[in-house]
């Protein structure tokens, strides 16, 4: 196997010049066919090509001659930023944290969002709303109840304990919406909820679960080459191709018709967090210092709320 040991010098900001007969982007790309003489492999005399098309595939090596030619009709490939083909040294991981995850005390968690008898909003508002034929704590508290059950009686663990457990399980390892369905179901099939179980029946209720309870997330469609979201305006939202470098926004159609985007963003919305943070009674009892806690005895302080500058920072 042929080892690289070259140290990459060489500049790289010429391979985001769009136009590929400029003297900037020539020079560049000359210097980069001077820096790969010395990695070509000893016997074969190729090396990887990291333009858009071959996207440094190993089957397809090339000649510097080729690379040249390579490069100058098809351009860069811009997903390819640390040159590891092209004696740019790989800097190593940095060592696993071991992961050991404080418990979790969901039943604590509800009974502080309970309290407030107000139920946490969905992130994420779209197409006509069903009617409710009870109201919304009602809805709320129902949602609650059955996610503090236990698995099956006599388990410690809860239904939403588990739930988060095991997603994120799948999450870890990458298990694809089909086979965490199929799991879920011989899950059903071996422990029937007619015998007390509360295994839940599908990915797809676990993030309604999620979504109700607030902790979903909005989807927002993003360019391939990371240049533009489609969102904020509407303006943007109905955008086809990205305004920056042209690119598609959808994959093609799919069977049923439907357009899928090349690229998805998750975003956690930041208002639901804070709702839930200060919902929890060890954090309200803190965040309510500004009002309980105040220092009795002059030129002593308690908490910020006894400085000057408090009536500046609270808004």
């Amino acid at each position: 196997m042929f080892i690289c040991n070259a140290v990459m010098t060489i500049d790289k900001s010429w391979t985001t010049i769009s136009n590929r007969n400029s003297e900037e982007f020539l020079d560049g790309l000359f210097a980069f066919i001077k820096h790969c003489k010395p990695l070509l492999h000893p016997i074969t005399q190729k090396i990887h090509c990291p333009c858009s098309r071959c996207c440094n595939r190993d089957d397809n090596r090339v000649t510097l001659e080729i690379l040249e030619v390579h490069i100058s009709r098809y351009g860069f490939d811009q997903h390819y930023t640390t040159w590891k083909y092209h004696g740019e040294p790989i800097l190593p991981l940095p060592p696993p944290v071991p992961h050991s995850p404080e418990h979790v005390d969901m039943d604590t968690f509800f009974e502080d969002i309970s309290a407030n008898n107000v139920p946490t909003p969905p992130t994420q508002t779209t197409g006509p709303q069903p009617s409710q034929t009870t109201g919304p704590n009602n809805e709320f508290e129902e949602l609650l109840s059955r996610s503090t059950q236990k698995l099956y009686p006599g388990c410690d663990m809860s239904t939403l304990e588990f739930t988060t457990e095991i997603s994120h399980i799948k999450a870890l390892h990458k298990i694809t919406d089909a086979g965490f369905n199929k799991i879920l179901a011989l899950l059903q099939k071996a422990c029937p909820p007619s015998k007390g179980y509360n295994f839940p029946s599908s990915y797809y209720e676990i993030k309604k679960t999620y979504k109700k309870i607030g902790l979903g997330y909005e989807s927002i469609h993003a360019c391939i080459n990371d240049c533009f979201l489609f969102w904020g305006s509407e303006e943007n939202l109905k955008m086809p191709n990205c305004p920056v470098c042209k690119e598609s926004r959808y994959k093609k159609k799919t069977k049923a018709g439907k357009l899928v985007a090349k690229k998805i963003v998750r975003y956690f919305p930041l208002t639901p967090r804070l709702q839930r943070y200060v919902q929890h009674k060890t954090h309200s009892k803190v965040d309510d210092l500004d009002a309980t806690g105040q220092s009795k005895e002059k030129g002593k302080m308690n908490h910020p709320c006894d400085g000057r500058a408090w009536k500046y920072f609270d808004i």
